[in-house]
């Protein structure tokens, strides 16, 4: 082959090689394409919705650590899970740079969860930023046809006294098949969440960690019907009337509110500590700061009777959740220890 011949294919084969190399790099850093979508999973690496899944595959990403996919007991949903009390890990890495979270996703619980039962719980879930916030930490109950067992933390954090009926905040209830008996009587026991959260996080990775705290580690799975995670590049502004009006509701009795205003709270970062600080209720000597997990038996042993014990028991939730150096300083200041964490103890109750 004369030899400008083969100058030509060399030339021809090196750009070949470099424009397959710059869709590899698009493929899968997604810089200048639009997003990249299989089995209904999206990872991008840009601002905005950087994952989202429907979980409509046999199998769900490698964001997850476990990724089993599977369907409701009426067979018209797809979701990840089961899972129970072993810890679940989602990761997505390479974030644009962003000062806020936003995430989304429908949880489900089945079986017979007894949430805040003083005989037969609790069924704790939790949900946090790795090595930062907590985010959820609460109790649910799919028992709300009982009298003696309908009663669960949800919407508030746990432990909350005196403590909501079950599915209290629930999107849907007794919907996707699951069923238990007693007695002779069929119940259905399973239920659906919404959550919409906003929280501050600037690190390019995010690592989220779940886990459920079962008494007597029965039989209680979880699961994800979806799942969005979005970036966000500045924390919501909020006038100071808005701002009274969250704090306000903090304190009401309406938990579905307060649970409203706290997010929206926690969607304006160090806006709302600096309205807070000044504004947060002393400490009530008949309500403990700091719970001990080893003694969640003690049911009921505390009430947030009165407004100011509210606020100031949600108010601690949404400095936590801020995670800013000025947040963290408030808490550090009363003593607060944080939310606990780590593995359950080996059975909850005395």
């Amino acid at each position: 082959m004369p030899s400008v011949a083969r100058n030509v294919v060399t030339l021809v084969l090196i750009l070949f090689i470099v424009g397959l190399a710059i869709l590899i790099v698009n493929y899968l850093y997604n810089t200048n394409a639009p997003p990249v979508s299989a089995a209904h999973f999206v990872v991008q690496k840009r601002p905005g919705v950087v994952y989202k899944a429907n979980f409509d595959a046999d199998r769900s990403g490698p964001e997850w650590s476990s990724r089993t996919v599977s369907r409701t007991k009426n067979g018209q949903h797809k979701f990840l899970g089961p899972f129970r009390e072993l810890p679940l890990a989602f990761t997505v890495d390479g974030l644009p740079v962003h000062q806020f979270i936003h995430v989304t996703f429908d949880l489900i619980t089945f079986e017979p969860w007894n949430g805040d039962s003083a005989n037969w719980g609790r069924d704790l879930w939790d949900m946090r930023v790795e090595g930062g916030q907590p985010l959820i930490h609460t109790t649910f109950s799919n028992c709300g046809f009982f009298n003696d067992n309908n009663e669960q933390s949800f919407p508030d954090q746990y432990p909350w006294y005196p403590a909501h009926p079950g599915w209290t905040g629930a999107a849907a209830k007794q919907s996707l098949g699951w069923t238990n008996s007693w007695g002779g009587e069929s119940y259905a026991t399973d239920s659906t969440y919404a959550f919409d959260l906003y929280f501050p996080h600037t690190a390019d990775t995010l690592r989220l960690r779940f886990q459920s705290q079962i008494k007597q580690h029965d039989n209680k799975p979880y699961g994800f019907l979806n799942f969005k995670v979005e970036t966000i590049d500045q924390p919501t502004h909020a006038t100071d009337d808005a701002l009274g009006v969250w704090w306000n509701d903090l304190g009401g009795e309406d938990p579905l509110r307060a649970y409203h205003a706290a997010w929206s709270l926690i969607a304006t970062a160090d806006a709302a500590t600096a309205y807070i600080h000044p504004r947060l209720p002393p400490p009530d000597p008949s309500i403990p700061l700091n719970i001990d997990q080893q003694k969640l038996w003690q049911h009921g042993s505390f009430q947030y009777d009165t407004p100011q014990q509210r606020q100031r028991a949600r108010a601690l939730h949404v400095l936590e959740v801020i995670h800013s150096p000025a947040s963290i300083k408030i808490l550090k200041d009363i003593g607060f220890a944080g939310t606990p964490q780590g593995a359950p103890p080996t059975r909850w109750g005395p």
